[in-house]
């Protein structure tokens, strides 16, 4: 039974599949932000988010059932884990004022399109290795900001004293009004 779900899991119009509903709910998400919208196709808004839901909750249970014997090897996957926790979300008990967590929380499934591509999987591995080094970039960064805004007070400051000067502005009259 395990290799029927892991062949459904690795078929290219599969993932097609998901990747589709998942760019589908990006548009729909984007749709809904709308307010005269939204509240004219609250219901058939209220049906397409089941139906998004539902679709999600099938696709994670393929991936985990191909697993087999050992669905908990899922798990042992960052991409796999946060993929269940979107689609979880969708199910904890939100009401009253958490209403607008849960259309927040819908935001969330546009990140799925990055467990869908493998490419962009790269793309933010790299960057979250590379976060020790953003410090340095920030650094780096204002270095380059003092020198451009020295170099600017020094060549513009008495040309345009009310930018680049460090008197009163208010003391100098605009003559641009």
């Amino acid at each position: 039974m395990a290799n029927i779900f892991k062949r459904i899991a690795d078929l290219n119009t599969f993932q097609n599949f998901i990747l589709f509903v998942i760019i589908f709910a990006a548009v729909f998400v984007g749709i809904q932000t709308y307010p005269d919208i939204s509240k004219s196709y609250r219901g058939l808004f209220g049906i397409f988010d089941m139906i998004i839901i539902g679709i999600f909750t099938v696709e994670i249970f393929i991936r985990i059932a191909a697993f087999g014997k050992q669905p908990w090897n899922f798990f042992k996957g960052a991409w796999n884990i946060f993929d269940f926790l979107i689609t979880v979300v969708f199910y904890l008990p939100f009401g009253g004022g958490f209403a607008a967590i849960l259309r927040l929380a819908r935001v969330f499934r546009v990140l799925r399109l990055v467990t869908a591509i493998p490419r962009l999987q790269i793309l933010v591995g790299a960057l979250i290795k590379s976060m020790p080094s953003m410090g340095y970039i920030a650094i780096l960064l204002f270095i380059l900001f003092y020198f451009f805004a020295t170099i600017g007070n020094h060549l513009f400051g008495e040309n345009d004293p009310k930018n680049f000067g460090n008197c009163d502005a208010d003391a100098i009259p605009d003559y641009n009004t």
